[in-house]
């Protein structure tokens, strides 16, 4: 996926899947294919570039843990593949949460042609429509994030493991340290579209909300299960996990912050609570 704006030259003898075109220039959020060689420096340098083709369809049938390939469909499949439906699995949607009806866009696996069975989607993205309210739950996992090291320290410090919810146009992270601040957080999020992060420390735990322009950047950010961020000169990997339900280390922790349960006490004056 671009994630600049770079003019970038797509070489001939790319391998191809139907519907790919070869183009001069790429735009952000283009989905491409590429080659990785060695610059004469040593840095890797993308080479014979094409831009992958994005259909746009819907599911019919979302995939779960109980049944791991769903189905989406998609009028632009059948000119190409001859057939208007293509099989999803759970590990092509991130961890985005479908429902059937759901607007997705997608890419086909490369090796898939035209009557050779159904196509395989990837890289399947959630389209935010009207019925996606500030309430819809996106996502529901766990977020390993690096940590840069403490002030006037040295080495790096444990990565942060983190509970997180994506409702709307914000993730919700729990089980933060103490020392967490905004800070910390918006040195990854700003450079995925987060335009601010609060920290909220309370007996129940520490909470912390990002908040990014809209639904659309939320979904992104879900859909991939892995991204990336440059970071002190060097490259770090942010990680999205199973949530780990029942584990030693997030027994007896909040998920999401709330206000403490509500009680009825008596007052001084009569017929008053």
């Amino acid at each position: 996926q671009v994630v600049g704006n770079p003019e970038l030259s797509a070489a001939a003898n790319a391998p191809r899947v139907p519907g790919d075109k070869q183009v001069p220039t790429l735009a952000e959020e283009d989905l491409v294919r590429f080659r990785v060689r060695l610059s004469a420096e040593g840095h890797p340098q993308a080479e014979s570039i094409r831009c992958v083709r994005k259909f746009c369809g819907s599911v019919v049938q979302a995939p779960s843990a109980e049944c791991p390939i769903g189905r989406a469909a998609c009028d632009e499949l059948a000119a190409v593949f001859g057939t208007r439906e293509a099989a999803m699995s759970t590990a092509s949607c991130g961890f985005a949460r479908l429902a059937v009806g759901d607007q997705i866009t997608f890419c086909v696996k490369p090796g898939e042609e035209a009557g050779n069975g159904t196509p395989e989607a990837a890289l399947v993205m959630l389209v935010p429509t009207s019925q996606h309210n500030l309430g819809s739950v996106f996502a529901c996992c766990s977020l390993r994030l690096p940590r840069a090291p403490a002030p006037g320290a040295w080495g790096l410090r444990p990565d942060l493991e983190l509970d997180c919810h994506a409702l709307g146009d914000r993730l919700i992270l729990s089980g933060l340290p103490q020392d967490v601040d905004h800070q910390e957080l918006m040195r990854f999020f700003s450079k995925h579209g987060a335009t601010h992060a609060g920290v909220a420390h309370s007996a129940a735990g520490s909470f912390a909300s990002v908040a990014f322009p809209g639904a659309s950047e939320v979904a992104r950010f879900v859909g991939r299960s892995v991204h990336t961020f440059a970071d002190d000169k060097e490259t770090r990997l942010v990680a999205l996990l199973p949530r780990a339900q029942g584990c030693a280390t997030h027994e007896g922790r909040a998920s999401l912050p709330g206000l403490p349960a509500p009680r009825i006490a008596g007052d001084s004056e009569h017929g008053v609570l």
